[in-house]
């Protein structure tokens, strides 16, 4: 007996069955209801590390206030001149495309710098964080 034969006798012997419409249809609805419920939580894992990235940054802003605070006995408003004294700060700051840092206001006793989000659902929202460490804002996640 030849090898093609005997294939096609022995699946022509078989009972093959197959999914129904039906049966695809309630999988595929199940996929996408959960893929539905996963997908919101994601978005908000990646923005979750994305606000850590961004405190990260504020207090290596607020690491420089000091250094510039323990040298010239105020703090400034001006990344250039934080800069001067800390050079990594400019690397830091620059390089970010999902957040614009500034330094809202600086004196003599205190400063208070922020993040705002340029891009994504979170877009607008601001996390800050003053002299002494304390991060705040208007973002709901962080």
């Amino acid at each position: 007996m030849r090898w093609c034969s005997f294939v096609k006798e022995y699946l022509g012997k078989r009972n093959f069955k197959s999914f129904t419409l039906l049966e695809l249809t309630v999988v595929i609805i199940i996929i996408v209801i959960l893929v539905s419920i996963a997908f919101p939580h994601y978005i908000k894992i990646l923005e979750r590390a994305k606000i850590s990235s961004a405190k990260t940054k504020l207090a290596l802003i607020r690491q420089a206030e000091g250094v510039y605070f323990s040298l010239h006995n105020t703090y400034t408003d001006d990344f250039g001149e934080l800069a001067k004294e800390v050079p990594e700060i400019a690397e830091e700051i620059l390089g970010d495309e999902d957040w614009s840092y500034k330094i809202v206001f600086a004196n003599n006793t205190s400063f208070l710098a922020e993040a705002e989000r340029k891009r994504g659902d979170y877009e607008g929202y601001v996390i800050t964080i003053n002299e002494v460490g304390k991060f705040g804002g208007t973002h709901p996640l962080k």
